[in-house]
Formats: structure tokens, sequence, C-alpha cells
């Protein structure tokens, strides 16, 4: 079995070890560097200075902890210095990786589809019994007037500052401009955040907590206007908004506009119209399996068509098609995967929203237990948050769960875990877990919710 995968980000290596695990010959194709955009641009960079942030935010506050401090200085060249070392150590490690592998190639350059089973890069064709396309994903920017100054970022070049910026607008408030709004604010940035929604696949009431903690933190949210253009205005930036369905306007003004409207498929440039393959600008069309309409061709991760934009969802995605075509059992559920968000407090979150169940017509209860409840979260200065679960009326299901405070990121894998192996509460409540920890307040929703809790009423 030969398999040509192009793109080396988390979907498309992860593949490739995993084919190359279970014998295959792999050829996996990369124009830039492994690890993609997660690993080089996205994920990794940002939860590197999601940490600056957190450092500072606990300076400002050194004095609860006994510290008394006159005043700190930040070096963004210091931070980007750290960024890349911890990047290039990643990326160093996942070449190793792949080298130990005898049967795994990696061709550097741009590939395209030559034919259905065919690969061609730089005048070379490899012939491949199936192929993986992962080609992930690229920054979107509005098509307003001015969205191409050179003071307007994507999220790649917000990354690669070397000094901050005194003021920002961030356009958009999913989750890219939302991290980035929580970073630059700790930091010390002037932040505005401008957008026609806010974070649309979060519950409801963590939808509040973020807009209120947001602002109580320093960022100014305009939420329900959209961007209409920029123009420069001396040394400056203006932004000019208008409010949904009325005729208010808003103008803003900033050193740089930060635009986190979205990312689209790569699609571009590999051949796939002259091959008749069913794709458009939202990405490459797949069955259950990640097949495309021509069979032996395959596609993961962010060029999906209306895809799950997250890098282990693009991860389990590969190893999904890898075993398929390697004859290994795989009963991987896609319809379950978390989301975390790292704001101050993170966010984290799988299965039905309060909103989405009511939308379907149905019946629910919902149990919550206070981060201020537990006691590590308390001696970690982290008091603000709950963990939410929701139920079948009987207590015998969890439709979903919901976490809003410190290390949210980690806490919900236990609710990940308890509803892909169709867990019941009771089951759950009989398990013992450490003390103090911040996953009790796990343990105490699910408690809760079988009317058993010790510490709520």
């Amino acid at each position: 079995m030969r398999i040509g995968i192009i793109g080396a980000g988390p979907g498309g290596y992860e593949a490739a070890i995993a084919a190359a695990k279970s014998g295959a010959e792999v050829y996996l194709f990369e124009k830039d560097k492994v690890g993609g955009t997660c690993l080089n641009r996205g994920c990794i960079p940002t939860k590197a200075f999601w940490k600056n942030g957190e450092v500072a935010n606990t300076l400002r506050k050194s004095s609860d902890f006994g510290f008394e401090l006159e005043t700190f200085r930040f070096s963004m060249e210091k931070a980007q210095n750290r960024k890349n070392e911890i990047v290039s150590r990643l990326v160093d490690g996942i070449e190793h990786l792949l080298a130990a592998y005898p049967n795994l190639h990696i061709l550097w350059g741009n590939a395209r589809l030559e034919k259905e089973k065919t690969i061609q890069i730089e005048h070379e064709s490899y012939v491949c019994d199936a192929i993986i396309i992962a080609t992930g994903a690229k920054p979107f920017r509005l098509p307003i007037r001015g969205a191409n100054l050179p003071e307007v970022w994507t999220s790649e070049e917000a990354l690669n500052l070397r000094e901050l910026p005194k003021s920002l607008v961030i356009i958009g408030a999913g989750v890219i401009g939302l991290e980035f709004a929580a970073i630059f604010n700790a930091l010390g940035v002037k932040v505005t955040v401008v957008s026609d929604f806010l974070l649309p696949p979060a519950d409801g009431e963590i939808q509040k907590r973020i807009k209120t903690t947001f602002k109580r933190s320093g960022v100014d949210m305009q939420i329900g206007f959209l961007a209409q253009s920029i123009e420069k205005d001396g040394e400056n930036l203006r932004i000019v908004c208008k409010k949904m369905g009325k005729e208010k306007s808003l103008e803003l003004n900033a050193q740089n506009v930060l635009m986190a409207t979205g990312r689209i498929p790569v699609v571009e440039d590999l051949g796939l119209k002259n091959l008749g393959l069913d794709f458009d600008k939202q990405g490459i069309g797949v069955d259950e399996n990640f097949e495309t309409n021509i069979p032996g061709i395959y596609a993961i991760g962010d060029v999906v068509r209306k895809g799950i934009q997250l890098a282990h969802v693009a991860s389990a995605q590969g190893i999904f098609v890898a075993d398929r075509l390697t004859g290994v059992e795989n009963k991987t559920d896609f319809s379950l995967y978390p989301a975390c968000y790292f704001f101050y407090p993170e966010m984290a979150q799988v299965g039905e929203t309060e909103e989405s169940l009511k939308k379907k017509g149905k019946e629910y209860l919902a149990f919550k237990f206070q981060f201020a409840a537990n006691g590590k979260a308390l001696t970690l200065g982290e008091g603000e948050g709950f963990v939410k679960i929701l139920t079948d009326t009987n207590s015998e299901e969890i439709f979903g769960v919901h976490v809003w405070g410190s290390h949210a990121s980690d806490i919900i894998h236990e609710g990940v875990i308890a509803m892909a192996h169709h867990l019941s509460p009771k089951a759950l409540s009989e398990t013992i877990f450490a003390h103090p920890s911040l996953s009790e307040t796990f343990s105490e929703t699910v408690h809760q919710s079988i009317g058993r809790s010790v510490h709520s009423l």
C-alpha cells in the first residue's frame, strides 16, 4: 500500500506515522515546515504568548501572595525568542519522529494532483494507491476598504511582532479574536473588539461571562457592530463600523488592526478542478469516511468543507483514514470532541449547549458547581468560574459539559471520556478524585446531578 499525503500539519504528519506503523509506504509532501499552522503559526505560538499574559496578570496581583512589586517591564523580543525556541524544538521533534520510519519519505515543495492516483512535485511524479489531502486553512481578510494596509494584520503577522502596539482594534470575536484580545490586553495594549457576534459555539451563560470578564479586564467590547472600512488617520488607523440592523455608526482609532475573521480552506494550486473533485471555497466535500467523490482520494482537517477547524480533530481524522486504509479498526466518534479557548480564565466545552438542546426540543437538567467553593482554585487565586453538566431528566446520560475557569482545557477531558464511553453520573460518582484538585469541580457537579453533592446545597 502506497499512500501519498499532501500537507504535514497535525492531520497529515500523524496520518503518515499511523500508516507507516502499519507497514504502508508513505510519501509525505510539504512546502513549508512540519507541524502546519497549529505548530508554526497558530496553537503553540499563541499559547506561548498566553503564558506571558498569565504571568503579567499574576504580577499585577502579586500583593495577594505577599509580594510587593513596584513595577515590572515586559520584553516582546524575549517573548518572541522564547516562542520561537518552543516552536523550533517541537518541529525538530516531529522531524526526528518522521525520520525514524524507513518507509516514510518526506518530499519538500509544492505538490499537486496530476491524475487520480498521481502526485506531482518539482517535475517528479509519484503514483499512490490512496491520497490524503491535508492542506489546512489560511487567514481570511474581510473584503472591505483598507483591509490590506500594512498596519492591518492577520494572526500570522500578530505572532511575529518585535514590539507591542499602543492600541489595537480586533475585528472578530471568535476564538482567534478573543484569544488575542485577552493576550494583548494582559500585556498592556489598549484593545477594542468589534464583531457582529460573540463566540457562537459557546454556552449562552458562558458568553455572558466572557463579555463581562473581558470588559472588567479593560477590553472595550463592541459587539453587534460590523466593520465597514479602514483608513489612515495620521499615524493611526480609523475604523468605521455600523450597528447591525440600525443606522447607528461607530468610529474607532488605533495604531493597528487585527483581522480575526476566520480561516478559509487551502484548495488552490492542487489540481483539484482538472480531476473533477468536489470542492469550492468552503473546502473539499467528503463522506463519513473522509473520502471525496473520487475513490481513493481523501481529505481531512481544515480543508474539509464546513469542517471542524481544530488541530486535534484533524489528527484524529488523519489517523482514522490511515487506519482504514491499512486495515486497522478505528471507531472514533467524530461527533464528540472538546473545544478549548484560552482566555483568562480558560473555557472548554464538549457536547450540547443549553441553547442547542432547546433548539432540538430535548428536555434536560443543568447542574453547576462554582470554582469559588473549590479549595485548590482558591489557593491558586483562581476562584472565578464554574463547571456545568447537562443531563437527561433522569440524570442517566450526559449531554454536555462546560467549564469556565482555571485549567478548563484539562478538566474538560473528564467530560469527554465520560461521554465517549457512555458513563452515567452515578458511575462517575463512584470514582475517587484527588483532593485538593481542580478536578473536584467536575466531581462535585456530577454528585450534584444525582442529588449527592456534599459541598453545595
